[in-house]
């Protein structure tokens, strides 16, 4: 069976961009209903929200943060070392 197939008939009735993102297997699906539970809906959504804060999800462990970030990268962050800048547009 390929990823896009599912055995699960209600993927059929649940439209979604994130069912093929995240796979038609018991972790794809429960990964993709804990997200929706949250609101989670696009790519783009997923994408913008870091590690910790979906390890927050209520059931979401790192089995399902292992699926989505090997589906979706992680959000950019500046280092924590980033220098601040002045008004005068150099390092303060």
């Amino acid at each position: 069976m390929n990823d896009t197939a599912c055995r699960d008939y209600r993927c059929r009735f649940i439209p979604g961009e994130l069912d093929d993102l995240l796979g038609h297997d018991r972790i794809g699906h429960q990964v993709r209903n804990l997200l929706g539970r949250e609101g989670v809906q696009t790519r783009e959504q997923l994408a913008a929200i870091p590690d910790a804060r979906l390890l927050e999800f209520e059931n979401f462990g790192v089995g399902c943060l292992a699926r989505v970030r090997s589906r979706v990268p992680a959000p950019a962050s500046l280092p924590a070392s980033f220098p601040e800048f002045s008004i005068s547009g150099g390092p303060s």
